[in-house]
């Protein structure tokens, strides 16, 4: 009989995921079961399977919260606003700024990709402003930037800080426009998480965030979510 874990390790249908001591054994910290929901709705192949991410949102939102760190929240890829949610909901006293096309990939950004990929322009169609808007909510605290960054940068006012900036557009090109807009505005303590980093199936990620990195004085920490998100301490 095969173990369990074993199938979950072997088998490239199964994710491997766990519950840390204070959600599992002491009951608290715990992620609301309604964010779990909200996490998987509409996109329950992949969220299901990064529960990881789940928590290392929610915990370090309640920790920004907990320490009064000023600024904003922001992403840059939200598709369907799974993780939006989850932000807006944790911390819903703060702006949040997200940024996409709502439409997929620009295509000069898959363009400028110098590995190849399995997708073109026509990836992450199955979202729309309409829909994200009625799944996040429309309040004043949440700012939607539609169209192709960085151009879409200019709706953030002179002088905006930030707290968390949620990097998730997959292809290198926005993702080193990303940081180049964000990491400035951060405040001291604030957390640039960049999703996919070692993930394998976006090559030009990890690359555009080295580069990026290098004459930084924060080293990107491996987070073992799904998709090998990284995550940067701002300096203070």
């Amino acid at each position: 009989m095969v173990h369990p874990v074993e199938i979950a390790l072997n088998d490239p249908h199964y994710f491997l995921q766990f519950r840390p001591d204070s959600d599992a054994v002491h009951k608290h910290l715990s992620v609301p079961a309604e964010l779990k929901a909200f996490w998987m709705q509409g996109n329950e192949f992949n969220n299901s399977g990064d529960i990881n991410r789940l928590y290392m949102l929610y915990h370090n939102l309640k920790a920004l919260d907990e320490r009064e760190t000023p600024g904003a929240l922001a992403e840059v890829g939200v598709h369907k606003g799974n993780s939006a949610k989850i932000l807006h909901m944790v911390s819903p006293a703060r702006k949040l700024y997200l940024f996409d096309t709502f439409e997929g990939f620009d295509a000069r950004d898959v363009n400028a990709e110098s590995q190849m990929l399995p997708v073109n322009d026509q990836a992450f169609k199955d979202t729309s402003l309409t829909a994200v808007k009625a799944f996040v909510g429309t309040d004043a605290n949440v700012v939607y930037c539609q169209g192709w960054f960085p151009d879409t940068a200019t709706m953030v006012p002179a002088g905006e800080n930030f707290a968390l900036a949620h990097i998730d557009c997959d292809l290198g090109k926005p993702v080193a426009a990303a940081l180049a807009f964000f990491y400035p505005r951060m405040s001291p303590g604030g957390l640039i998480i960049v999703h996919d980093y070692s993930s394998g199936w976006w090559k030009d990620v990890k690359p555009s965030v080295d580069g990026f990195m290098v004459d930084k004085p924060e080293t990107p920490i491996l987070l073992p979510d799904k998709s090998g998100s990284v995550v940067i301490a701002r300096q203070k």
